[in-house]
């Protein structure tokens, strides 16, 4: 039992982390490509 969590948890952490990253770079892109269809 304590071995399946040792592989769960950090797989779930790290699965979050990279979710998160690329939700911070899909932002990113969203506004850049605001900003050129503008043209500010």
């Amino acid at each position: 039992m304590n071995e399946s969590l040792a592989l769960i948890l950090p797989r779930t952490l790290i699965i979050t982390i990279i979710t998160l990253i690329f939700i911070k770079i899909h932002g990113i892109n969203r506004i850049i490509i605001d900003i050129s269809v503008r043209g500010y």
